[in-house]
């Protein structure tokens, strides 16, 4: 029960009263043609993941959110002044941060694939009238995958301008070492202890499933890959959603519609 009311309170406008976790078959019967969960899983890469991060936070209690915490997991993810594989790992297929870098002062861009298609992300200021952007992905690095692989520290001219660099010693931003952080076995002996318990972790396939009724569905998360024929020209925009609140509490609500993901341009559409 404590799993559902994690999906729950991610959806505040949602009710989870006729889910129990009994019922799989209503849970079926709601979901939309051709879905699976697989499939959704592999487009929305924080539903799945974010069951470890729970199972996580429940071995650690209290100490979850502590510097002692950052701590005992940083030599696992940056000794001797360099990132470790792990590291690495965690950020491209755990995290779900684009791979790519972009630039935090101005809008996501489209070709951010999903990030760039969802409103929350971009984050305005608006000072003396004036309305400035900024693209904020929490917990991952603007300069991208990229960046912290080829970042040579060595390079002087790169150590005195690049923030990676602490003199020849290459360091992960504090703001994403606690992110990777909460992917890091608790109490792990060694670093193939905390890779295994990623690589064997027992996904619950049905909580996914729950995921896209209780919050996927209604935030507008494409479900399937688009098929030819299956998906109109509409990007999902916020025109397609009901908007709910007002000022800086406004949520769109997608949920009258379905959308597919287009792998030949990473862009979300509308599904006739």
């Amino acid at each position: 029960m404590k799993k559902i009311l994690m999906l729950c309170s991610v959806a505040l406008v949602l009710s989870c009263s006729d889910l129990s976790v009994s019922d799989d078959d209503a849970v079926k019967n709601e979901l939309p043609a051709g879905f699976i969960r697989s499939e959704y899983a592999k487009i929305n890469l924080d539903v799945p993941k974010s069951q470890i991060v729970f199972k996580i936070k429940e071995d650690l209690g209290e100490i979850y959110d502590q510097p002692a915490r950052t701590n005992e997991c940083k030599g696992f993810l940056n000794p001797d002044g360099e990132i470790s594989p792990l590291a690495l790992d965690i950020y491209a297929n755990y995290l779900g941060c684009p791979k790519t870098g972009w630039d935090a002062n101005e809008k996501c861009s489209l070709d951010m694939g999903i990030y760039g298609q969802v409103p929350a992300y971009n984050k305005a200021t608006v000072k003396n009238g004036d309305t400035t952007w900024t693209c904020v992905i929490g917990g991952c690095w603007s300069g991208g995958l990229d960046e912290l692989v080829n970042t040579d520290c060595n390079d002087l001219e790169t150590s005195i301008v690049s923030p990676l660099c602490s003199g020849e010693n290459l360091v992960l931003p504090t703001t994403l070492l606690n992110t990777i952080c909460k992917f890091v076995l608790p109490k792990a002996n060694d670093v193939k202890e905390a890779e295994n318990f990623l690589k064997n972790f027992s996904y619950d396939s049905t909580l996914i499933e729950r995921h896209y009724l209780l919050v996927g569905r209604s935030e507008g998360r494409p479900y399937k890959y688009c098929k030819s024929g299956e998906a109109t020209d509409i990007l999902r925009n916020p025109d397609l959603a009901l908007k709910v609140g007002s000022g800086t509490r406004i949520f769109y609500d997608y949920g009258k519609h379905l959308f597919c993901l287009s792998e030949a341009d990473g862009l979300i559409y509308l599904l006739k």
